[in-house]
């Protein structure tokens, strides 16, 4: 067995890119087990629970890997992006919100985090906060169909289809 955090996570990754799901869990468990708030660990764990449709259970441990991401580095932009995924499949888009505009924050010019800055803005009721986001990131990204096609979106959500 590995003996060091950083070996756990990469016999996790070896596993996981395996597809074998089971002990990449027990090597994050492992890892954990030796630093309990390592961000990418946490992550990691929380991704597992999100993509076997558990969502609430991956609301602690992205909570917990957010804060020590802040203290201590980390994946930032992919933890708030699980963080507000989680929020989203609970039907929570305003508690999505907080998460995706922090990943946005993390990485200016995402489109993605655009993106899910935009859904769930509609998605809480605030279409002109989406139409914002969405038109502050065609600045960057003119060429974006995706970012249009959430404009269109916003736009209808506020009673403007003539613009959308």
């Amino acid at each position: 067995m590995p003996h060091s955090t950083d070996a756990l996570l990469a016999a996790a990754a070896a596993h996981a890119a395996a597809g074998r799901a089971a002990p990449a869990l027990r090597a994050y468990a492992d890892a954990l087990a030796r630093d309990p708030d390592h961000p990418l660990a946490l992550l990691k764990v929380a991704e597992h629970a999100l993509a076997s449709g558990r969502p609430a259970d991956a609301l602690a441990p992205l909570e917990r890997a957010a804060a020590a991401a802040e203290r201590r580095g980390g994946p930032v932009r992919d933890i708030h992006f699980a963080l507000g995924r989680a929020h989203m499949a609970l039907g929570a888009p305003a508690a999505a919100l907080p998460a995706f505009r922090r990943m946005l924050a993390a990485a200016p010019g995402d489109v993605a985090a655009a993106l899910a800055v935009a859904s769930a803005a509609v998605g809480s009721g605030d279409a002109p906060g989406a139409e914002g986001v969405l038109r502050e990131s065609l600045r960057m990204h003119p060429d974006a169909a995706g970012l249009w096609a959430n404009l269109a979106v916003a736009l209808s959500a506020q009673r403007r289809v003539d613009e959308a």
